[in-house]
């Protein structure tokens, strides 16, 4: 279980997701739709 600190943290934070490969940066923002307190982050798959 997640305190409510650490989900508001997620639900407000955007971090940067930077990687490299062959010689090129590639940089994507990163952020949850929603963070719940079974820790799902929001994620629900189709199946």
């Amino acid at each position: 279980m997640l305190n409510e600190s650490v989900i508001n943290v997620l639900k407000n934070g955007m971090w940067d997701l930077a990687t490299c490969a062959n010689g090129e940066p590639n940089v994507v923002p990163v952020a949850f739709k929603d963070v719940t307190q079974d820790i799902s982050y929001g994620y629900k798959p189709d199946h």
